[in-house]
């Protein structure tokens, strides 16, 4: 008991990645036999705020001896910390925070969820919610300077990263984008805030890759590939300065990517990149199951508008 308690605070203590974090609390609540060790856990899954430890914790709500603890622990992992932190939002956190709010006893905490559960934008018919509010860069971090809103659109002029505030794990992202001659840019996708996108998570390409200085491209280089790992079909871009739709769906490693209503990529990325990947690589991002979404600009004016995601379960 006393060794299982010392494994779960360490865990808490350590700056291990969250997945990992979340897989080794999810095995210590497996040999946990007191309440106590199993409050402890919930106590330690509190303080890694993604949305699968929300996830986790969710299992919980149900357990009459745990879901008094379980509901305290939603709202410390998904409400926001400070005036500047947004904290966790979309549909599925929704649905975790209405069911953990009639659980808390704390009125305070309870309003704090109340409040929280009323700025979360309601999904449209479809189910999908706006990354974009058309009038400023609020719920983005990263290279706010470097992108500016302009009628209704961001633009990268230039940039470089730009990203959701808000962490996604499999999702469904639609968006349009206009490309200017010679255009660099990519979406990136279950990134970090750190590091290069292209490798720390994935790059989908965004890219004019009709510019006669990108005649010498590898096939995953072209717009829409997964940057270094999967070639996209090619032939479906509109010409530059016309407004191009885009879709890019994850699910667990299966990656789509549909432009202007052609699917231009449908791969398992796990399977793409078992024998090594195309351009000879590391990709560690590969195997990450939440991150960022982003622009990743390359100093190249490029317009990005009607943004809006769908989380997928």
């Amino acid at each position: 008991m006393l060794a299982l308690r010392g494994c779960i605070r360490l865990i808490g203590a350590s700056d291990m990645p969250s997945a990992e974090a979340i897989r080794l609390l999810r095995e210590a609540m497996g040999f946990a036999k007191h309440a106590e060790e199993r409050t402890l856990v919930l106590g330690t899954l509190a303080d890694i705020r993604t949305i699968e430890s929300l996830r986790m914790d969710a299992e919980y709500l149900d357990d009459t001896a745990l879901q008094a603890e379980a509901a305290m622990a939603a709202a410390k992992i998904a409400l926001p910390r400070n005036d500047k932190d947004k904290g966790l939002v979309g549909p599925e956190v929704a649905g975790v925070l209405k069911k953990a709010a009639v659980l808390i006893a704390d009125a305070k905490t309870r309003k704090d969820v109340e409040d929280h559960l009323a700025s979360i934008p309601a999904p449209d018919a479809e189910g999908f919610i706006p990354l974009f509010n058309g009038k400023d860069l609020t719920d983005w971090t990263g290279d706010t300077k470097g992108y500016i809103v302009e009628n209704g659109a961001i633009v990268c002029k230039p940039g470089g990263n730009l990203y959701t505030e808000g962490e996604y794990s499999d999702f469904d992202v639609r968006f349009e984008f206009k490309l200017t001659p010679g255009a660099n840019n990519g979406l990136g996708i279950r990134a970090p805030l750190t590091g290069d996108a292209a490798y720390a998570g994935m790059e989908i390409q965004i890219l004019d890759d009709t510019a006669d200085q990108y005649k010498n491209l590898h096939p995953y280089q072209f717009h829409g590939s997964v940057y270094g790992v999967v070639p996209c079909e090619r032939g479906h871009l509109k010409p530059v300065g016309e407004w191009n739709s885009e879709e890019v769906i994850a699910r667990d490693p299966h990656i789509v990517v549909k432009l202007n209503g052609a699917t231009i990529v449908d791969a398992d990325i796990e399977k793409a990149s078992a024998d090594g990947t195309l351009d000879g690589k590391p990709h560690p991002g590969l195997k990450n199951t939440t991150g960022h979404i982003g622009f990743l600009g390359h100093g190249t004016v490029v317009e990005f508008r009607n943004i809006r995601v769908k989380e997928l379960k």
